[in-house]
């Protein structure tokens, strides 16, 4: 890993003073985009939900299909609307 960081370090020294900081953003946004996925409450509430969701798949009575154009429309199964 040294070896790696030493090499990179060489080849940034070579680089001008500008590219060094575009490049020093784009790794900065980019390691913050990767911490806010993994560490963000919502992929925490969706792991949860998946979880949820899949001792829920058992329970097919529960289901209320629902017309688009007209959600007061409730029926058991899928199919037209009465409308």
């Amino acid at each position: 890993m040294n070896e790696f960081i030493a090499k990179a370090w060489k080849a940034l020294s070579k680089l001008p003073q500008r590219p060094k900081v575009a490049l020093a953003v784009v790794i900065g946004i980019l390691i913050g985009v990767i911490l806010h996925w993994g560490l963000s409450p919502a992929q925490q509430a969706h792991e949860e939900h998946a979880v949820q969701a899949s001792g829920e798949q058992t329970v097919e009575a529960a289901t209320v299909w629902t017309c688009s154009m007209h959600p007061q429309i409730r029926m058991p199964k899928p199919g037209l609307c009465p409308i």
